[in-house]
């Protein structure tokens, strides 16, 4: 591909997703376009910052099989999975999705704006990783820009729900930690199942029937925590 080519491939599929995530309604009514598309802005700018974080970590000896993950055993690749790649790249996602929370506090905002927050940096993070892969590693695959900024939604829906829960006052801490964890732990099977000589790529498909249902039903919790309780 050439870079105009390479540039829609990577920037048409995130972009028609967070439209459609609009045109459902909640994303739109819980953070207006310009707040969505800062969001994603700020998923594209988590991108580099994984990267030199990885190298950062390449210099530490559990972290040094990076570039030769194809020939480490199933086992190791697991622990790299989740404690390396799960790790860095949802806890960057979590980290940009707080802080234009916490810079832009609008009084009398739904909690769900978190989880539309969530959604659009999610997605901005996935088309900045789909720019590596094809424009740097030369991976041009139409069907990774279609599907990985799906993927990344749903995991990420772990720690979006958790903050949208926590916008109404319970637990906050220990609900944001735990579902950045579970977010962690659900990137490195994803990643593991991809990587690992012993495991089908079909594992993935109950991984992400079961995170979308968590996203759904989180999601309709997330509303009804926001709705005005009858006295």
């Amino acid at each position: 591909m050439d870079l105009p080519q390479v540039l829609v491939a990577c920037f048409a599929p995130s972009l028609a997703w967070l439209g459609l995530f609009s045109l459902r309604g909640e994303p739109r009514s819980s953070a207006g376009l310009p707040h969505l598309l800062l969001a994603f802005g700020g998923g594209l700018l988590a991108g580099p910052a994984s990267v030199l974080l990885f190298r950062a970590l390449g210099q530490v000896a559990f972290y040094g099989g990076f570039a030769g993950l194809d020939q480490l055993p199933d086992l190791v690749k697991l622990a790299v999975s989740v404690a390396g790649i799960g790790f860095v790249e949802e806890a960057a996602k979590c980290l940009i999705c707080l802080a234009i929370l916490r810079a832009e506090e609008v009084r009398g905002a739904p909690p769900t704006r978190a989880i539309a927050l969530g959604i659009a940096v999610s997605l901005g993070f996935a088309t900045i990783e789909n720019w590596y892969a094809m424009a740097i590693d030369g991976e041009a695959s139409l069907a990774r820009a279609v599907v990985h900024p799906v993927v990344h939604v749903l995991v990420s829906g772990l720690w979006a729900v958790a903050l949208g829960v926590a916008q109404t006052g319970r637990s906050a801490r220990l609900l944001v930690v735990t579902g950045l964890a579970l977010a962690v732990v659900a990137h490195g099977l994803y990643d593991y199942a991809l990587l690992a000589d012993t495991v089908s790529d079909l594992w993935i498909l109950p991984l992400a029937f079961g995170l979308w249902v968590f996203l759904s039903i989180g999601l309709e919790e997330v509303r009804s925590l926001s709705r005005p309780r009858a006295s």
